[in-house]
């Protein structure tokens, strides 16, 4: 009689242990479907972040506050002759001689956490010569410290300015010959 006492009990130990295990797999199934669509929104995400820096007509170049290269999209790739791959984790200073005078901007918006602009400023590349707006935002997210360089070629604006003021000059000139032939 205690032998089936001690079965019975064992089977409802048993039964309660299946239970619990039962209840404790639903919990970590839904857990898992929690985890697999956050995967999913998390890459939907990165994937939206993606599409909208490669889209955008702006170089944007991405630095560490040491002046590594986190990222940068196609347009700055293409702007300063450099493709990603050969930045990525190298010094924007040593990997384009040209952009370190902007180090002192770079380390300026960093301090001051300022954004810094200039204006017209001539970039030299390997294969041409560009004026551009040069922007350097100060990077502050979570774990992550650094600035944003946004570069914006305005070479054909600056190229039209210049046109205008010619084409004011030789106004000028042509009034004051006319005023001159009329004396």
């Amino acid at each position: 009689l205690q032998l089936e006492n001690q079965k019975a009990e064992a089977e409802k130990e048993r039964e309660r242990l299946l239970v619990d295990l039962k209840q404790r797999n639903t919990r970590l199934d839904n857990q898992l479907d929690q985890l697999r669509k956050l995967n999913i929104e998390v890459a939907r995400l990165q994937h939206l972040l993606q599409n909208t820096t490669n889209s955008m007509p702006s170089a944007l170049i991405v630095l560490d506050t040491d002046g590594r290269v986190l990222l940068s999209n196609p347009t700055a790739d293409t702007m300063i002759d450099q493709p990603e791959s050969q930045m990525q984790g190298q010094s924007l200073w040593q990997a384009i001689p040209e952009m370190s005078r902007y180090r002192d901007l770079f380390e300026q918006a960093l301090h001051e956490r300022q954004v810094v602009h200039r204006h017209k400023e001539q970039l030299v590349t390997e294969s041409r010569i560009i004026y551009c707006d040069v922007d350097i935002f100060p990077l502050l997210a979570d774990d992550i410290e650094g600035a944003v360089l946004r570069i914006d070629d305005v070479t054909e604006r600056v190229r039209i300015e210049e046109t205008v003021r010619q084409s004011a000059k030789m106004a000028s000139v042509g009034r004051l010959a006319a005023g001159i032939a009329h004396e």
